[in-house]
């Protein structure tokens, strides 16, 4: 179960801006469904953004002005775990695909104050049909054994430390419309995820094969 969004909509946490640790981590697991174009698929500006152009998925969180590093080649209708790390004193930001270190790059300094999170857009592309699930902010860069951890445990993985957010975008029945549908927040209060289209609404699939239903 998670959050579907198709080529008409999108969802954005309308409750609460995010801001953006100058360390942080950033983890969800996506099944893209319509690639192709260019796509933003989470964030709110040029400095704190993934984009797919075409198959490929850029890493932007907290680099603005650039290509970002490429977190890798994706295909329609698999499940991905995307990890993507900065530190602001280094200045390196890392990618992660599936449990697995990808690459890394420099000139991850550009943090944003703040913002309100899009999943599957922002001002400026197009929107991807896709499905979002378990996706989280960290206050710190996670280490390669925990990313491995989170891959494998599929949400179970009790990683807590320095969490600021998480909505696992699994909570609620299926046809609840996205102005009332509330995602849960485990770090502080539920917020909604919603959108400017009063006719969309969450759509949550039946648990996928090969993962388990997230914890």
């Amino acid at each position: 179960m998670g959050l579907y969004c198709d080529d008409a909509d999108s969802a954005a946490n309308t409750a609460s801006a995010i801001t953006v640790p100058a360390n942080g981590s950033l983890c969800f697991w996506i099944i893209p469904r319509n690639l192709g174009g260019t796509t933003r698929i989470l964030g709110f500006d040029d400095a704190f953004e993934g984009r797919f152009d075409g198959t490929t998925l850029y890493h932007e969180w907290t680099q603005s002005g650039g290509g970002g590093e490429v977190v890798g080649t994706f295909a329609n209708d698999t499940l991905y775990h995307v990890v993507c790390t900065w530190n602001g004193t280094t200045e390196v930001g890392e990618a992660y695909l599936d449990g697995a270190f990808v690459t890394s790059g420099s000139g991850y300094n550009d943090n944003p104050s703040s913002g309100i999170l899009s999943l599957n857009s922002r001002a400026g592309s197009g929107e991807l049909v896709s499905e979002f699930y378990d996706v989280r902010i960290y206050n710190r860069v996670l280490s390669a054994a925990e990313i491995q951890t989170m891959f494998n445990a599929r949400g179970a993985d009790g990683i807590c430390d320095g969490m600021l957010h998480r909505w696992k975008l699994d909570e609620l029945a299926p046809g609840a419309t996205l102005g009332t549908n509330g995602a849960k927040d485990e770090g502080s209060s539920q917020i909604p995820f919603t959108t400017g289209a009063a006719t969309a609404t969450y759509v949550y699939n039946a648990p996928i094969v090969g993962r388990r239903r997230v914890a």
